[in-house]
């Protein structure tokens, strides 16, 4: 049983945060500890990605907007994850968004989904330096292309500021449950401190 009582988690962060890492290894977690619940984890941009392989107008722009790394505008994003809700999800099992609520439409769309479904949920937004992300990014070796580009990860950082911060500023108006958590120590530290803040 869930000590929390939370089935909704939604995770933010700059690029280099570690968000995607955490989401995968809270995911695995679930799946071991509550082997009877079904784990659901809606990656907003691979549902992006997917439909910018589509073989029609729509497919072509969307990937136009992607591959110049400018923002899918966010009515498809909302699209994207509402589909998926739809589809798949009923009240008992866990979901794990990553890059749900990106900007002040997408946060908007995403309390009222979560109005409309009777679902409490977290926000575990982690924190990192504009400098400690750009040594991460640096870092990996491989992933996206635009990776060792400090120009564009700068960009990246700008647009977490300008857009996703003030998204987190409205969940939280809204009455989310916000945690912020330090991303700088290691992978395996800030997965207990997520597992320690959700009661899980």
């Amino acid at each position: 049983m869930n000590p929390s009582g939370v089935k909704t988690i939604a995770f933010f962060g700059a690029s280099g945060s570690g968000k995607g890492t955490q989401a995968q290894l809270l995911i695995q977690y679930l799946h071991e500890t509550y082997p009877d619940t079904k784990v659901h984890f809606i990656e907003v941009g691979k549902l992006l990605r997917e439909m910018a392989l589509q073989e029609n107008e729509t497919g072509e722009r969307i990937k136009n907007i992607m591959d110049n790394g400018k923002l899918v505008p966010p009515f498809w994003a909302i699209y994207a994850w509402t589909q998926f809700l739809i589809k798949h999800v009923v009240s008992d099992d866990f979901v794990i968004f990553d890059g749900a609520a990106r900007s002040i439409p997408e946060a908007q769309a995403f309390a009222d989904a979560m109005d409309f479904y009777e679902r409490s949920y977290t926000a575990i937004a982690l924190t990192l330096s504009a400098e400690d992300a750009i040594k991460r990014i640096e870092g990996r070796g491989e992933g996206r292309a635009d990776d060792a580009d400090v120009e564009k990860i700068k960009r990246r950082l700008a647009w977490f500021e300008d857009s996703v911060k003030p998204a987190l500023e409205y969940l939280e108006e809204r009455g989310a449950d916000i945690q912020y958590i330090d991303g700088a120590p290691s992978i395996e530290k800030v997965h207990e401190v997520i597992k320690e803040t959700l009661s899980l």
